[in-house]
C-alpha cells in the first residue's frame, strides 16, 4: 500500500538500498554501519511489536540519529553563513541572514532530502515521515560526512545540494529590501566612491492616464542602472534595486561564480 513506507516490501534490502545511496551521492567511502544510524529516528521505540515481522526487524535497532543531527544542523548553519559572506562581502548581515534563511528553511532542507531519496532510507515509526524527522535524518547525515570521511567531502556535499540552489536565484527578492538606496550608497562609500546621484529621465504624469516616472542613478558622472515606478519614490527604490544588481554582477553577463570555499 502507498501508506507504508518502501522497506515494509519483501524486496527491500536496507544494506544493499544504504550502499546504493551513499554511491548516488558520491560518498561511496562513508562506512555503512554510520549511514545506517543517520536514518534511524528516534520514534522508533514506539513501533509496535506485532510490526516487527513486516518491518523485518528481529530485534528493534539500539542506536538512532538522536545525537547526530543538532550538531549537524550546527554544522550546516555555521558552514553556510561562511560562504555567503566569503560570497558577498559587501551584503549586510540582515541580507545574509535572509538569504541563509532561505536556504536551510524546513521547506528547501525537506525537498532536497526527497530528491537526493533520504526519506527511503529512513527508519521511524510513522508514515508518511513528518518534515522534522526527514531534515533531522538530514542534519545528521551532514555530521557524519563531515565527521566520519572528511571535511572536503562535506563542503562538497553543501556546495552541491544547498548552496547550489543560489544559482539564477535573485539574491535581492530574498533579502526583501525595504530601503536599497541606503544600501547602495553604503556599499558606494566602502567602495571610496561618492554617493549615488538619482535623476529623473522621463515622466509621464498629468496628460497620461497612468503615471510613470523613470530614474536613473549615477555615480562620479557614471550611469549605473535606471527604474521606473507609478510614484517616484517607487522608481527610485527600483532604480537602487537594479544599481545593487549591477554591481554584484546580477544584471551583467559576467557573474562572480559562488566560492567552493566553506571551511571557516
Amino acid at each position: 500500500p502507498q501508506s507504508w513506507p518502501r522497506y515494509f516490501f519483501p524486496n527491500w534490502d536496507h544494506l544493499s538500498e544504504l550502499r546504493s545511496f551513499a554511491h548516488r551521492i558520491g560518498l561511496s567511502k562513508l562506512n555503512l554501519g554510520y549511514l545506517k544510524r543517520v536514518f534511524v529516528d528516534r520514534s522508533y521505540v514506539s513501533i509496535p511489536g506485532t510490526e516487527m515481522g513486516i518491518r523485518k526487524f528481529e530485534v528493534l535497532p539500539h542506536y538512532d540519529n538522536e545525537e547526530l543531527w543538532y550538531p549537524g544542523q550546527s554544522l550546516l548553519t555555521d558552514k553556510t553563513a561562511h560562504v555567503l559572506k566569503t560570497t558577498f562581502p559587501l551584503i549586510h548581515q540582515e541580507g545574509l541572514d535572509a538569504i541563509q534563511s532561505h536556504l536551510l528553511s524546513e521547506d528547501s532542507i525537506v525537498l532536497v532530502s526527497k530528491l537526493i531519496g533520504i526519506p527511503d532510507m529512513i527508519v521511524a515509526s510513522d508514515y508518511p515521515y513528518t518534515p522534522d524527522i526527514i531534515t533531522r535524518a538530514f542534519y545528521s547525515l551532514i555530521f557524519v560526512i563531515n565527521e566520519h570521511i572528511n571535511e572536503t567531502a562535506c563542503n562538497e556535499f553543501l556546495h552541491r545540494f544547498i548552496i547550489s540552489h543560489l544559482i539564477n536565484c535573485d539574491i535581492f527578492a530574498l533579502m526583501n529590501l525595504q530601503d536599497p538606496e541606503s544600501l547602495l550608497n553604503d556599499f558606494l562609500q566602502k567602495s571610496n566612491k561618492p554617493e549615488a546621484e538619482p535623476r529623473i529621465v522621463r515622466k509621464a504624469t498629468a496628460e497620461h492616464f497612468l503615471h510613470s516616472y523613470f530614474v536613473a542613478f549615477y555615480c562620479d558622472q557614471e550611469f549605473l542602472a535606471i527604474g521606473h515606478g507609478e510614484t517616484l519614490s517607487l522608481a527610485r527604490k527600483d532604480a537602487a534595486l537594479n544599481s545593487l544588481k549591477v554591481i554584484y554582477n546580477e544584471i551583467s553577463c559576467v557573474r562572480t561564480p559562488i566560492s567552493k570555499s566553506i571551511t571557516n
